[in-house]
């Protein structure tokens, strides 16, 4: 059973790492496929990936070589109208190459096709997965040619896409193809060079290196800035290219380095039970010596011998194996989608990483069982099995073999002390892990975000780009929006803005500011704007240290107003109050005289927890409207039990507008935290299942020290060794063995705290206080698991041993 556990446990996590890390992406010539990257960087800076813009994409595919099929992809979100309840649904966004690069077909219809290439008029075309085909048109025989309603605009369906393909981003539902963009963003999408909105992946060409198509992007890279021209603010960009193998791209270090980590913690837990059970067949191996001693006489070689100790340990390897794979088989869909709901599937580049759906004890995790099944059969068979052939026939057919000292011959009594060492030097290094996971967790939970997050409901939402082409303006609808909400009962404030830890962001370029009059473009700085009705900084419970909040009557009638959080106050007013004072933005409306600061607020992680506060300021949602928005609502009780009364006041206020990621505040926090939680829950209970086992190992080594050094501890006691010599003798070899496991394992947490010190937070790879509680902790664990069978020892009747021999 410790075997059977052990390896379900370790096959079926390797199956999910081995999907996340190192399975092939499930597309042709997956060795082939790249991502090829934008790179933009001030100089002598590290140079960052961005997003392509439609301009710089076709002036690529014209010019490079080494990289073909290039093929363009994004991501956005869009409101799903007529079909149901309005959803909001992942909409891909692709270029027509794109689906022949990747393999895939439509099951109904057809794919984007050079029809839907850009041609200077939008193509108002969709593709639908075939999970939308089945739920959202009833698996329809005409669903071709109907007509689907996103952020009302209305596009025909003319494909259903097959093999239950869900996109490069894992979720999508429906795509279309770039031409789309003018009608759903804007007329000049495709023209501006500047709005970057894409990704680029391509196919190496016929005999091309990977470091022969970096060499040819990287000169087009660096071209991009002359051919073109940086908006003002953005001058100083030097900019670059790369390409990267699409497996790399799609990479989330830190999800796969804390699924290394787990999976580090399983192989540790099934060596310790590994060597637990080779101490026990060590025992039941000195036990048999009489028998391997006689079958030796009678003419069996070491190498018989050996052969029965293996089969009997391959064995039992085998049947533990096989109920392993098993229980992994049951096992591996739950495990992967707790892991991919703790760990999340997106990495780097819109790109997915895990595929939950895909996950199977396919040939390559079965092969890794055989492989363990085997590997821990020959490690805790091997040295039992040798020290029964090493038996010396003579001295046991002479009756001389029971006064062996355990700790005499090589492979005795020293043996079982390197793996009791051994398992408490894996204990400490999983025990240290979970606390300095522990400490990362805790601190995770006590930082200041910079406003309360108790009692607060929070929410997202977006008009269309066809609602504001109806006339309605978005400023107003939020501003009506807020006032609807602020009169439901059990609402004690309201507010609309970006949301922490949830979005929707965004970012502009400060121009100048008279507290820096010659802020040059080489020190304009990125600034986190946020579009926030009135009473925001109250309803967040926000820290407000001068001037005035967001007040209802600064709209698009009145002056342009600005509260700025408190580093970028310090940043552009080093040197005073920056109350009354101008800030100049690039965006529009922004500019010219700029916006006059009326406040300062303490700054607010919106964020990630862990992450240092960003530069930020709010302006009036009248006087910077934008489609998108956050619901922030204080609830006088219970913030969820609003959710029903939120749903049914946006619907009869926007009947077409969807609501996503409604949960509270404190939810919203650990959703983002999670990923350090369920590291901290999983090492501890790995490391909690090592600890028993060291202990039940430990006390299982001492208790059969004693019953063989019976004759030994026999006649210390007639030569007068008192019964604390005894107990003390027995103590030292428990200790001793306790404190070189302590000391390997100390140096082993330092060695792996160190891989997935990216993890951390708060702390450092070398914890003192936690090291010194779980040394601690096993010392205790050493001198009770001894206690017992020294107490044995120390009742040794001198008599009763001596006469046994």
């Amino acid at each position: 059973m410790s075997l059977a556990l052990s390896i379900g446990a370790s096959t079926a996590l390797f199956s999910v790492v081995d999907e996340a890390v190192f399975a092939e992406p499930p597309y042709p010539e997956p060795d082939r496929l790249v991502v090829v990257d934008m790179l933009f960087g001030l100089p002598d800076t590290e140079m960052n990936s961005s997003q392509w813009s439609y301009p710089r994409y076709r002036a690529l595919q014209e010019e490079v070589s080494t990289v073909t099929d290039l093929s363009g992809y994004g991501s956005r979100s869009m409101t799903l109208t007529e079909l149901g309840a309005p959803a909001v649904l992942t909409v891909e966004v692709a270029t027509p190459s794109l689906f022949p690069l990747l393999g895939v077909t439509a099951s109904r219809g057809r794919v984007f096709g050079v029809q839907e290439e850009d041609r200077g008029a939008p193509r108002m075309v969709a593709l639908v997965s075939d999970a939308f085909w089945q739920t959202r048109m009833g698996a329809s025989p005409d669903a071709i040619g109907t007509i689907v309603t996103l952020d009302g605009l209305h596009f025909e369906v003319i494909g259903v896409v097959g093999d239950r393909y869900t996109g490069l981003s894992g979720d999508a539902d429906v795509w279309i193809p770039f031409a789309a963009l003018r009608e759903v963003v804007e007329p000049s999408m495709l023209e501006d060079a500047w709005n970057q909105h894409f990704h680029v992946v391509g196919r190496l060409g016929a005999g091309v290196t990977l470091e022969g198509a970096r060499s040819e992007v990287r000169a087009f890279g660096e071209t991009v800035m002359e051919r073109f021209p940086a908006p003002v603010g953005a001058e100083r960009l030097i900019s670059g290219g790369d390409v990267v193998s699409f497996q790399e791209a799609r990479e989330n270090p830190a999800a796969a380095t804390s699924m290394l980590a787990l999976f580090g913690a399983v192989i540790l837990v099934l060596l310790i039970a590994t060597a637990n059970l080779a101490g026990l067949l060590l025992a039941r191996g000195a036990s048999r010596q009489r028998e391997a001693a006689v079958r030796a006489s009678l003419g069996a070689g070491r190498g018989r011998i050996v052969r029965q100790s293996l089969t009997e340990s391959l064995t039992l390897a085998v049947i533990g194996g096989l109920l392993g794979v098993g229980l992994a088989s049951v096992g591996i869909d739950v495990l992967g989608a707790w892991l991919a709901e703790s760990l999340g599937t997106g990495g780097a580049r819109g790109l997915e990483y895990l595929d939950v759906e895909s996950l199977s004890i396919d040939w390559r995790v079965l092969l890794f069982a055989t492989a363990l099944t085997g590997g821990v059969g020959l490690a805790f068979g091997f040295l039992p099995a040798w020290q029964t052939a090493r038996t010396d026939p003579n001295v046991w057919l002479k009756g001389g073999g029971t006064m062996t000292s355990p700790a005499s011959g090589l492979f005795g009594m020293n043996s079982r002390n390197v793996l009791i060492a051994g398992q408490i030097a894996l204990a400490i290094t999983l025990l240290s892990s979970a606390s300095l996971m522990m400490r990362t967790s805790l601190g995770l939970q006590r930082i200041d975000l910079g406003f309360d997050r108790a009692g607060m409901l929070t929410a997202l939402y977006s008009l269309s780009p066809a609602d504001e082409q109806a006339g309605i303006d978005p400023g107003v609808f939020h501003s009506d929006v807020v006032e609807r909400l602020r009169s439901m009962p059990g609402v004690v404030s309201a507010t609309v803005g970006e949301v922490p830890m949830g979005g929707p962001t965004w970012r502009t370029i400060v121009l100048g500011s008279e507290g820096r009059p010659e802020l040059t473009p080489a020190e304009h700085l990125w600034l986190r704007m946020q579009p926030v009705s009135d009473g925001y900084v109250g309803a967040m419970g926000a820290t407000l240290l001068e001037g005035r909040d967001i007040e209802s009557t600064d709209d698009w009638n009145t002056e342009r107003v600005i509260v700025l959080g408190r580093s970028a106050s310090e940043e552009l007013f080093p040197d005073g109050s920056p109350l009354g004072q101008k800030v100049r933005l690039s965006r529009s409306g922004y500019g010219g005289e700029g916006a006059t600061v009326v406040g300062v607020v303490e700054d607010i992680r919106l964020d990630r927890p862990g992450t240092p506060p960003e530069r930020f300021a709010l302006v009036p949602v009248r006087q910077a409207p934008q489609l998108e928005s956050g619901l922030m609502i204080r609830a006088a009780g219970d913030p969820e039990a609003l959710i029903g009364s939120l749903r049914s006041e946006m619907a009869i206020l926007a009947p077409n507008v969807a609501l996503t990621s409604v949960m509270s505040m404190e939810r919203r926090v650990a959703s983002v935290t999670e990923r350090s939680r369920v590291l901290t829950f999983l090492l501890g209970f790995f490391g909690s299942v090592a600890l028993f086992l060291v202990a039940v190992g430990l006390y299982g080594a001492i208790a059969w020290s004693v019953t063989r050094r019976t004759p030994e501890l026999g006649l210390r006691a007639s030569l007068g060794a008192g019964r604390m010599a005894l107990v003390s003798l027995v103590l030292r070899q428990s200790l001793g063995t306790t404190i070189v496991g302590i000391l390997v394992g100390g140096l082993g947490s330092v060695a792996a705290t160190r891989l997935f010190r990216s993890l951390l937070f708060e702390a450092r790879s070398v914890d003192l206080v936690g090291f010194t509680g779980v040394t601690t902790i096993l010392l205790v664990v050493a001198l009770l698991a001894a206690w017992i069978p020294a107490r044995r020892g120390m009742r040794v009747d001198p008599v009763v041993a001596l006469r046994s021999e």
